[in-house]
């Protein structure tokens, strides 16, 4: 029998990052409140759509990469992000050893701190180095000119939320505008005060407006300061509906934290559809920086303790 409508998705924080439930006001962690009370708050929660991407590989080569053959792709859904890189080898490496002895994977703060541990490991051995020039970065039928850039990750983002928190693509306060020369505002530009003939093009970041950001990563480096707020986000190449790309060598990459090691393919990510979620009322919210929530017209959801 098939629902004429899709029930809306509670989310408890039950894992590490746990980026969607920041994203959707429930905050980074269950901390073992009452479960009556979470109850009653889903209650009054609002209704917000999730876009969710499929993401579909071909390889480009029949013959066995170098170093080997890759590992199967774990996940073919983006309802957060996806990743390729320096930040997927460290999840990677974090993922193996979870596997190998998970008695030392046993609490939200000892998996914090592997995740450190392997972060400055990839910080010393740069597995991922010159990534910009082993792919093609496509976006709406346009190639993206990496030359410029030296990076060792390409994030692509749903949800403004990554690694417990980060903001990768960064806020539209007016801080970051006068700073960096550009506005994040819908339909909006400001000329660059260091390179007059730069434009922005970017749009605010959304969760259900069916486009992905497109971020650049220089290294694990990048990504610790970007947590720690040193620096505002990473490098924004663009947005976009369809995204491709196109790699020359075997790079790690993720899908929602799942890691796989992927041989030289052709990588394409398009809307799927959208699923109907529920944001924590506004006396609860503990919201990912520079999310911009328009929620429908509340829903009532029904529960019993």
């Amino acid at each position: 029998m098939e629902m004429e409508q899709k029930l809306p998705v509670g989310v408890l924080p039950l894992g590490t990052g746990n980026d969607l439930s920041r994203c959707l006001g429930w905050g980074g962690g269950y901390d073992g409140e009452d479960l009556a009370k979470v109850l009653k708050q889903v209650s009054e929660a609002s209704l917000i759509h999730l876009d969710r991407w499929k993401v579909t590989i071909s390889p480009l080569a029949r013959e066995v990469a170098p170093g080997g053959a890759g590992d199967p792709m774990p996940l073919d859904i983006i309802n957060n992000y996806f990743s390729i890189g320096v930040d997927a080898s460290i999840a990677r490496k974090f993922h193996n050893m979870r596997e190998t002895c998970p008695q030392k994977f046993n609490s939200r703060t000892r998996n914090k701190m592997w995740y450190l541990e392997f972060g400055a490991d990839e910080m010393f051995s740069a597995s991922c180095k010159h990534l910009n020039e082993n792919i093609t970065l496509i976006v709406d039928g346009k190639v993206i000119d990496l030359s410029t850039y030296s990076l060792e990750g390409i994030a692509v983002l749903n949800i403004p939320s990554m690694y417990g928190g980060s903001n990768l693509w960064g806020t539209d306060d007016a801080k970051v505008t006068r700073r960096r020369g550009w506005t994040l505002s819908r339909g909006a530009s400001v000329d660059d005060p260091v390179n007059p003939e730069r434009v922005s093009r970017f749009q605010t970041q959304e969760i259900s407006d069916m486009m992905m950001e497109i971020v650049g990563l220089e290294n694990s480096l990048h990504v610790g300061s970007i947590k720690a707020g040193i620096r505002d986000h990473g490098q924004r190449l663009g947005q976009g509906r369809e995204i491709v790309i196109e790699t020359r060598r075997r790079f790690p990459m993720q899908v929602d934290g799942e890691p796989w090691l992927q041989v030289p393919c052709r990588l394409t990510i398009r809307h799927l559809n959208q699923a109907p979620m529920l944001h924590a009322p506004q006396r609860l919210q503990k919201r990912a920086s520079g999310f911009i929530f328009r929620p429908r017209a509340a829903t009532a959801v029904s529960t019993a303790v």
